[in-house]
Order: C-alpha cells, then sequence, then structure tokens
C-alpha cells in the first residue's frame, strides 16, 4: 500500500497493488488486481487480476491488457487497452482509443460517450445517461467522492506516522479492537459521553478552563487516532473477502 502527493511505478509488481495520492501512474505490470484512488491515475502496464479505481481522470493506455474485470469511476475516463472481463464505469465523459476492446459485458453511466461504443464490447452494453438532477447529483456525489479521497489520504498519512512511530501501541490497540470489540465500543461510548461533560464542568470553573481546553483537544486528537486502527481492520477484512476469495 502506497500513498502519496505523486507516485510513479517502473517496476512490476507480482501482488496486488494498493495506492492513493494526488497523481498515480503505474508503468509495470501488476499480477494481481489494482484498488487507487486519486486526482489523476494513469496504467500503462498489464493487470492480471482486476482493476479498481476512483479518481478525477483516469487512463488505461493502450498497451495494457486488464484480465479481470473493471470498476471505474471518475469525472473523465479514457479507455485504450484490452479488458477480458466485464466492466462497470461511471464517469462524466468516457473516451476510447483505436486499441479499445472489452470482451464481456460493460455498464456506463456517463453524460458524454462515443457512439460506436457498442462495437468495441463483446458482451452486453448497458447505458444510463443522468437527467439534469441526476447531473446535480453527481457533482455533489463527485464532492464526496474527492472529501472521501482526501479523508483516505489524511488517514493513510497518519496511519503510517502512527505505525512507524508507535508500532507497539498501534498493534496492541488494533488487537484490543479486534478482540475485544464489544468492551472497547462500550469504553468507548461511556469516554465519549464523560469527557465533554467534564470539560463543560471544567470549562465554568475558573481554575479549570486551562485544563477543559487541554482535555477537549487531547479529546478530539483521541477521536481522530481512535479511527485509525479501525480503518486498517476494516480495509484488511473487505480485501480479503473481495479478493482472497476471487483467487481461489
Amino acid at each position: 500500500m502506497l500513498a502519496g502527493s505523486m507516485l510513479e511505478i517502473n517496476g512490476n509488481v507480482t501482488d496486488d497493488f494498493i495506492g492513493a495520492g494526488g497523481e498515480l501512474i503505474v508503468n509495470g505490470d501488476v499480477s494481481g488486481n489494482i484498488m487507487a484512488f486519486g486526482g489523476t491515475i494513469r496504467v500503462n502496464g498489464d493487470v492480471g487480476g482486476d482493476l479498481v479505481v476512483a479518481g478525477g481522470q483516469v487512463f488505461l493506455s493502450q498497451d495494457s491488457t486488464v484480465e479481470g474485470d473493471i470498476l471505474l469511476a471518475g469525472g473523465e475516463v479514457t479507455l485504450n487497452g484490452v479488458v477480458n472481463g466485464d466492466g462497470s464505469v461511471s464517469a462524466g465523459t468516457l473516451r476510447t482509443g483505436e486499441n479499445f476492446e472489452i470482451k464481456g459485458d460493460l455498464e456506463l453511466e456517463a453524460d458524454n460517450y462515443p457512439v460506436d461504443l457498442e462495437d468495441d464490447v463483446g458482451g452486453n452494453l448497458s447505458i444510463t445517461t443522468r437527467t439534469g438532477a441526476q447531473e446535480q447529483y453527481a457533482g455533489a456525489e463527485g464532492f464526496s467522492v474527492f472529501s472521501f479521497i482526501l479523508g483516505l489520504l489524511a488517514a493513510l498519512a497518519l496511519g503510517l506516522i502512527l505505525i512507524y512511530t508507535f508500532p507497539v501501541f498501534v498493534t496492541e490497540l488494533a488487537k484490543v479492537v479486534r478482540f475485544s470489540t464489544l468492551k472497547a465500543g462500550l469504553v468507548g461510548i461511556l469516554l465519549l459521553i464523560l469527557i465533554p461533560v467534564l470539560s463543560i464542568i471544567l470549562l465554568i470553573t475558573f481554575f479549570g478552563w486551562s485544563l477543559s481546553v487541554l482535555l477537549i483537544l487531547l479529546f478530539m486528537l483521541a477521536l481522530l487516532i481512535a479511527t485509525i486502527p479501525v480503518k486498517l481492520l476494516a480495509g484488511a477484512a473487505i480485501y480479503i473477502k473481495v479478493f482472497k476469495k476471487r483467487s481461489q
């Protein structure tokens, strides 16, 4: 898993690849699946599994072959490679090159797409065009996707900092969340209620206001840190359920 403002992968990847960034370029071949989120994403190599991408601009080059399925969402999606499986694409504009071919079914939701798209689809082609209301919703949805990507990048950055700075703490915290879920949840709910109440009580006292401010700041930091192990465990569970089952 990699994250950064600009990532360029020039070597081959013998397993799955997961990445997020402002600009992400995959030049090498990936033997497994690709999951990528970001502003601009370019896939220039072959993909042995599925391709799952969400971004502002998504490119699949003419030299690329995807052995599995594609699931793409973006403002502008450009396809010029070969897809041996099925596809699901949601885009404002879909562009295709001369080398584009999808051998399975294609489900498309887009405002603009090539008129001769059916010639490049080996299976069934299903197209949904957006109405004016749907376009407004799509704009809000696009903003939500952008916010999700920013949140994901922030969570990845904070997670990497915590893992490399406090590896034992993160490991033990993840164990508590995994093996004592109910107990951890109850303690969290109690702290979520008691700490704000205690902060308000201290805030109205003459000598306790400084302690109240410090307690609130620590509480907000704890809320941010507490989400990291949960996101890591949830991501691992989803990854195992989706991709590992498909590989069997």
